[in-house]
């Protein structure tokens, strides 16, 4: 019975509603960013084509909240329709124009991620209102996550593609002249990077963290090079950013933590590390294909070039 539903509402979209925008339209992307308590944000961009009918419509299969609609042209305005299968969303776009013909749709929700012990998956079903000429859609993980290990293809379809922005991971997928009627269904599981197993007693880890912290800060103390007060003043602030994750990590960690600490690209990083091993601050040892980043032990020694940030010396060459 069930079945026989689902079929009914979607061939009643695809009868009723398809022949509405015969138009079609040039490009649908969807950004979706899921947060770390699992709700899902979607902007959904549609450009479309000119001319073409008064209304567009665009369904959703799932709950959602914080429903927000924007155009590039004046007079657009949606309206929600509640239908057997979820709901419709339908804009009045009779005031685009050539240049002027795209529209947003923006919602949360909550019933896009699964969660399941250490692990969560996402699965996101988009319909496809009328002919579309280009389609992508882009899921950001929440920060601090990576894709299940052990898995073969943690992603589905497994042609999608997977990339970084420094902070989160996220998959995107691509499609081109999809019909009006379609529909394209993304699925990803994930879970937090080095995660522990749920069922652990605590203590043992909190007397060792203890511990350990106190170790640190005594070999800390020790090891910091006496020249740091004096060359973080010369310094700009994307310089004193990376000075300051040596120092949290002893005076020395990899530059792959830098970059994912700092939030700054790689090539940014490399342009900040670069500069400062050229002044005798840090020195970089090649391990393999990354490099390790050591604070040089005693800076007075070395011979320090202003970076220009340091008014002092500003005034002097003036």
């Amino acid at each position: 019975m069930m079945k026989k539903l689902a079929l009914f509402a979607l061939l009643f979209v695809v009868v009723f509603s398809t022949p509405a925008f015969a138009q079609g339209i040039t490009y649908m992307g969807v950004e979706t960013r899921i947060s770390a308590e699992g709700i899902a944000h979607s902007d959904m961009s549609l450009t479309l084509e000119y001319p073409a009918d008064s209304e567009i419509t665009v369904p959703l299969f799932f709950g959602y909240n914080n429903l927000n609609t924007s155009a590039n042209f004046p007079g657009f305005s949606c309206s929600e329709e509640s239908r057997l299968y979820g709901t419709d969303v339908v804009c009045d776009v009779s005031g685009m124009t050539a240049d002027k013909r795209s529209i947003t749709v923006s919602f949360d929700s909550a019933d896009l991620v699964k969660k399941g012990g250490s692990q969560s998956t996402f699965k996101q079903e988009i319909y496809i209102p009328t002919s579309t000429a280009s389609l992508s859609l882009q899921v950001y993980l929440p920060e601090g996550t990576g894709l299940v290990k052990g898995t073969a293809i943690p992603y589905l379809p497994d042609d999608g593609e997977t990339a970084s922005d420094g902070r989160n991971i996220f998959i995107f997928w691509k499609r081109a002249d999809m019909g009006g009627g379609e529909s394209f269904t993304a699925q990803a599981s994930y879970e937090e990077v080095g995660a522990q197993p749920q069922e652990f007693d605590p203590v043992p880890l909190v007397i060792v963290a203890v511990l350990a912290a106190g170790a640190a800060f005594w070999y800390f103390k020790r090891q910091r090079p006496d020249g740091v007060k004096y060359v973080l003043p010369m310094l700009k602030e994307d310089e004193k950013l990376v000075i300051e994750s040596l120092l949290a990590h002893n005076g020395f960690t990899n530059q792959k933590f830098l970059v994912k600490e700092s939030g700054y690209s790689k090539a940014k990083v490399s342009k900040v590390l670069k500069s400062l091993e050229q002044r005798g601050v840090i020195r970089l040892e090649r391990v393999g294909r990354n490099n390790k980043v050591y604070l040089v032990k005693d800076m007075k020694k070395e011979k320090q070039n202003d970076s220009g940030n340091n008014q002092e010396s500003q005034n002097k060459s003036d």
